[in-house]
């Protein structure tokens, strides 16, 4: 399920914000490297969820979930604790005439009240902080989210392929992964809790993004959506390498 983007995301040459362009490679992951500086469009994903009421994206960035949930029908609300990320989402949401809000803020001490959110989102953001911030981050997921409302966190795999390999490699951005049976512990903060396998061999690559990427990164993305597709009759799951926590926020 989701909402796709939409076509609005491509527009006049040269009018994608700088900020964006220079920082796609950070938040995109490195299947997009090869594009910094050269988009002609907002690599904007389609949104997992359909559906109504008030989402929080920790995390937020420029805006992409963030943009992405407010045209699936959410009233979205991004939250990242650099300044210039959230200056940059609100400019972005503007251009492309998106109506979700932004605030700077931590994930370990969100900045709302109790009970103010229907859904929390994140998604690449908890594989870079601390294990400890991470505790503190569900915690608080717990507490912003109503009673019966759904969290949906991203999290590196430690048993996928790639990350195993990925992890024996000297890496220029420290990653955090976690065991299935650690993710639904986290999970179990929030309340009931279960798994779903996102993609293999990556851990940012979107479909929507194809006409964007080079060949090599278009494969990665297909075949990853492939394997997800055989997830859903066979075992494979756990072998993902990201891999969608889905709780929901007991009474």
């Amino acid at each position: 399920m989701g909402v796709e983007p939409h076509g609005s995301d491509s527009i006049t040459a040269g009018t994608v914000d700088t900020y964006v362009q220079n920082q796609v490679g950070t938040t995109c992951g490195n299947l997009y490297k090869t594009v910094i500086g050269r988009l002609d469009r907002y690599p904007v994903p389609a949104f997992p969820l359909d559906g109504h009421g008030d989402l929080l994206d920790i995390g937020c960035g420029w805006g992409r979930w963030t943009i992405s949930a407010a045209r699936a029908g959410f009233q979205a609300v991004g939250v990242d604790p650099e300044a210039e990320f959230v200056a940059a989402a609100e400019r972005v949401a503007a251009q492309l005439d998106v109506g979700a809000r932004f605030v700077v803020g931590e994930s370990a001490s969100l900045p709302f009240g109790d009970a103010s959110f229907d859904v929390v989102f994140s998604f690449s953001v908890l594989q870079h902080l601390t294990a400890s911030n991470n505790e503190r981050t569900f915690e608080e997921i717990r507490r912003v989210l109503r009673p019966g409302g759904l969290a949906m966190v991203q999290l590196a795999n430690s048993r996928g392929a790639w990350n195993m390999f990925r992890s024996r490699r000297l890496q220029s951005v420290p990653m955090l992964y976690y065991s299935p049976a650690e993710m639904l512990r986290l999970g179990a903060t929030v309340g009931p809790s279960t798994l779903r396998p996102d993609a293999y061999f990556t851990l940012n690559g979107q479909r929507s993004d194809l006409k964007l990427l080079p060949v090599s990164a278009r494969a990665v993305i297909i075949l990853s959506e492939a394997l997800c597709g055989v997830a859903r009759v066979l075992p494979i799951g756990r072998f993902a390498d990201s891999v969608w926590v889905l709780a929901r926020r007991s009474g």
